[in-house]
């Protein structure tokens, strides 16, 4: 299990806050994620896969197979 640590900075000009946006990546050694929006990070995007694919598994037709058979008796 990863674990990740947060922050949250306040940049004071948007230039600021444009050369930080393009920092994504290392940082020693270290991976760093610079994002304005909570849904890009790596933890939420990880959770909102993981919800859309039970979502989807639950959705998807029974097998043919099965369906014939439980119909047949």
């Amino acid at each position: 299990m990863k674990v990740r640590q947060y922050a949250i900075v306040v940049f004071e000009s948007r230039t600021a806050r444009h050369k930080a946006c393009r920092l994504g990546g290392t940082l020693g050694g270290r991976e760093l994620a610079v994002s304005i929006a909570i849904s890009d990070l790596p933890e939420v995007r990880e959770k909102i896969v993981k919800r859309l694919d039970d979502y989807r598994s639950r959705m998807e037709p029974p097998d043919l197979h099965r369906a014939q058979m439980s119909a047949l008796g």
